[in-house]
């Protein structure tokens, strides 16, 4: 699912406010379900991507890069307060 939702945020189908809580609801309702070990896979999902990088377009890479970019969204949204 991170893989997916990477490429839909990349290519602007989704926004990171969506992507997140749909990732929170995924881990909300499958709470009770571990995640085979070795789950992700090479698959590929991007294919004109595949074309230039064939690494970076496969599934495993892709969601390695939506927890990349959602720790970006979330370093840099952060609200701090002023220390008074």
């Amino acid at each position: 699912m991170q893989a997916t939702l990477a490429f839909a945020l990349q290519s602007g189908a989704v926004d990171s406010v969506t992507a997140t809580a749909l990732i929170e609801e995924l881990r909300t309702v499958g709470h009770h379900h571990e995640a085979p070990e070795g789950a992700l896979t090479s698959a590929l999902l991007d294919f004109e991507l595949a074309m230039k990088n064939l690494q970076e377009a496969k599934m495993d890479c892709l969601s390695q890069q939506f927890e990349d970019f959602m720790l970006f969204e979330e370093f840099t949204t952060t609200n701090f307060e002023m220390i008074s």
